[in-house]
């Protein structure tokens, strides 16, 4: 359950409510050595939408967290937009090429 779901739905106060009453659980983490795609595998996988990002599987020292928003900052600065067109453009005529 959501901090907003458990404040609007069920009216409580987030003052008095436990970050243990709303956490995913287990702890879903990821190796500081892995990829950029792993982390999104994982957060699919775990249906979570935030990594703990962790060094040598020592969780009691965590490192950061990966968010959705990180993932699109990622693909606005690599993502090369002309290189998907221009594969996009090249299956079309092969697609076009053996229709015809």
């Amino acid at each position: 359950m959501t901090l907003l779901e458990k404040v609007c739905v069920y009216n409580a106060s987030s003052k008095h409510t436990i970050i243990e009453n709303i956490m995913s659980s287990p702890l879903v983490t990821i190796d500081t050595m892995l990829q950029v795609e792993a982390a999104a595998d994982i957060m699919i996988q775990n249906h979570v939408r935030h990594l703990l990002v962790i060094e040598d599987n020592d969780i009691n020292k965590p490192l950061g967290i990966i968010t959705p928003s990180d993932f699109a900052g990622y693909l606005k600065e690599n993502l090369n937009i002309d290189y998907v067109n221009t594969k996009i453009i090249e299956s079309l005529r092969e697609a076009e090429e053996k229709e015809g």
